[in-house]
C-alpha cells in the first residue's frame, strides 16, 4: 500500500486535535502530521476508510468551532484579568517608585553591563527650558540619581549600540527663544556618558536609530522653524566615526518617526502633527527602496504625537497617537491599523484624551498597549488607559492617575515587569512626581 498525503492548509496544532480522532477512529488510517500535511495510509483491504473531501470537511468544521471556542476564551480571559485588576487597585497598594521631574517628556530604558538605567527628558520648568535632564541608575531596589545632562526644551531620547558602544541621544526643542538648536549624541565613557556629536535641529522632537543591511542610522524628526512647520526631517548615516547627513524627508511638525520592518522591507512612519493651519493631516510611511526612503502611504491622523509598532502572532500593526482634533477637541480617537499584505489598513479605533504616546508590551502570553494620555479637553489630570488583546481587538485593561502624561516605557528587571510614566504637567506645576509601577501580577501598581 501507498501513503496518501493530503495538504489541508490549516495549523499543525489544531490539526492534531481534531484527527487523532480520526487517526483513533479508522486505526490504520492516520499515521500524522508533518506541516499542514495529513499522512493516511490505505487499510489492509486498500481503501481510505474516511475520504479525503469528507475528512477536509470534518476538520474544517471542528477547526472552525475550536477557533470560535478560543476567541470566545480569549476573550472572557480578558474580561477576568481586567476584573481582578480593579478589584486590586480597590486595595489601594501602591508599590510605585517616584521619580521628581520637571515637564518630563521622555523616557528610555537601557542596559550597560547588565546596570539598568533610566534617563528622563526633563523638558523645563515653570521658568526656563534649560533644565538639566537625568540619567538614573538601578540599585537593586530602586532608580537613584547617576549623570546630569544639560538640555534645551528636552523632547526625546533614544539609546543606541554601535561596536559594543553605547550612546544616547538627546532631542533639544526650544530654549525659551530658539527652536533652532543643537541636539547631542553622547557617549558613554564606561562609567559615564559625555558629549560625542552635535546636530544642528529645528524644534528637534524624536530620535529612532535603525539598522540596514549593518549600517547604521539615526533620523530626527524636526517639529518647526520661526516661520514654518512644512519643513525636512533628517536621516543620518555612521560613516565608521560619526554620523554624516544622509537623506532629508518633508514633515509636517514631524513629532515621532517609528522604524520597522515587514517581510524584509524596512520602512519609517513620520507622525506629522501641525502644518501651520491645522492638525487634521496626514501622516506619512516611506519605504526603503535599497537606496533611500521613498514616499509609500498616507493615513489620515489628527495631530499625531506617535507611531508605535507591534506584532501578536504573525500579524503586523502600528497605533497612531492622535493628540487633537477639530476646534481643539482632546477627547478624540487614537487608532490601530494592520498590515493587509500590501498597506495599512484601519482596525480598530481607540477613544483617548490628548493622546501622546503608545507603548506595547507583553507579559506571558498576554500583549498589552498603554497609552500616555497628556489631557482632556479641559484638565491635564487625566488617567492614561492600558488595554489588553483579548484575541480579536483590544479592551480597557486598567486605568492608572497620571498628570499631562507624555510617555511611557516598559521594562523588565529581574524578571519583574515595570511601567514608566513621565508626568508632564497637572494645571498648575511642571515640578511633578512621575512614576515607575510594578506588575504584581494582576496589573501595575
Amino acid at each position: 500500500t501507498e501513503m496518501v498525503v493530503v495538504h489541508v492548509g490549516l495549523f499543525t496544532t489544531v490539526l492534531c486535535v481534531v484527527v487523532s480522532c480520526v487517526g483513533a477512529t479508522t486505526r490504520e488510517g492516520f499515521v500524522g502530521v508533518d506541516g499542514n500535511n495529513l499522512y493516511l495510509v490505505p487499510p489492509t483491504n486498500g481503501t481510505i476508510l474516511v475520504g479525503e473531501r469528507d475528512l477536509l470537511a470534518t476538520i474544517s468544521t471542528q477547526t472552525a468551532a475550536i477557533a470560535h471556542l478560543s476567541r470566545q476564551v480569549a476573550s472572557q480571559r480578558a474580561l477576568n484579568s481586567a476584573l481582578q485588576c480593579r478589584a486590586q487597585q480597590r486595595s489601594g497598594l501602591d508599590l510605585s517608585m517616584k521619580l521628581s521631574t520637571h515637564g518630563a517628556f521622555a523616557l528610555e530604558h537601557f542596559v550597560i553591563d547588565n546596570t539598568h538605567y533610566l534617563a528622563v527628558a526633563n523638558n523645563g520648568d515653570s521658568s526656563s527650558y534649560q533644565i538639566d535632564s537625568e540619567v538614573l541608575k538601578w540599585d537593586g531596589f530602586e532608580f537613584v540619581a547617576f549623570q546630569r545632562i544639560p538640555t534645551k526644551g528636552a523632547f526625546d531620547l533614544e539609546h543606541f549600540v554601535i561596536n559594543n558602544t553605547h550612546f544616547l541621544a538627546v532631542a533639544n526643542s526650544y530654549d525659551g527663544s530658539t527652536s533652532q538648536l543643537n541636539s547631542e549624541v553622547l557617549k558613554w565613557t564606561g562609567s559615564r556618558f559625555v558629549s560625542f556629536q552635535l546636530f544642528l535641529t529645528q524644534g528637534a522632537s524624536g530620535w529612532q536609530h535603525f539598522v540596514i543591511n549593518d549600517s547604521h542610522y539615526l533620523a530626527v524628526t524636526n517639529t518647526y522653524t520661526a516661520s514654518a512647520h512644512n519643513i525636512n526631517s533628517d536621516v543620518f548615516r555612521w560613516d565608521g566615526s560619526r554620523f554624516t547627513l544622509f537623506q532629508h524627508i518633508s514633515t509636517s511638525g514631524g513629532y515621532d518617526w517609528e522604524h520597522f520592518e515587514i517581510d524584509g522591507i524596512h520602512y519609517l512612519a513620520a507622525a506629522n502633527h501641525y502644518n501651520g493651519v491645522t492638525n487634521l493631516i496626514d501622516s506619512k510611511v516611506f519605504k526603503w527602496d535599497g537606496s533611500q526612503f521613498t514616499f509609500f502611504q498616507a493615513i489620515p491622523t489628527k495631530g499625531a504625537s506617535d507611531w508605535r509598532y507591534f506584532t501578536i502572532a504573525d500579524e503586523h500593526f502600528i497605533v497612531v497617537a492622535n493628540f487633537k482634533g477639530l476646534s481643539s477637541a482632546h477627547q478624540i480617537n487614537s487608532e490601530v491599523f494592520k498590515w493587509n499584505g500590501a498597506n495599512f489598513v484601519s482596525f480598530q479605533q481607540i477613544p483617548t484624551r490628548g493622546a501622546f504616546a503608545w507603548e506595547s508590551f507583553v507579559i506571558g502570553n498576554s500583549h498589552f498597549l498603554v497609552v500616555a494620555n497628556r489631557k482632556s479637553d479641559s484638565t491635564y489630570q487625566t488617567d492614561s488607559q492600558v488595554f489588553l488583546w483579548n484575541g480579536t481587538t483590544f479592551v480597557s485593561f486598567q486605568s492608572i492617575a497620571t498628570k499631562g502624561a507624555s510617555d511611557w516605557h516598559h521594562l523588565v528587571i529581574d524578571s519583574t515587569h515595570y511601567l514608566a510614566v513621565a508626568n508632564y504637567y497637572d494645571g498648575a506645576t511642571y515640578e511633578l512626581k512621575s512614576e515607575v509601577l510594578t506588575w504584581n501580577g494582576a496589573c501595575f501598581v
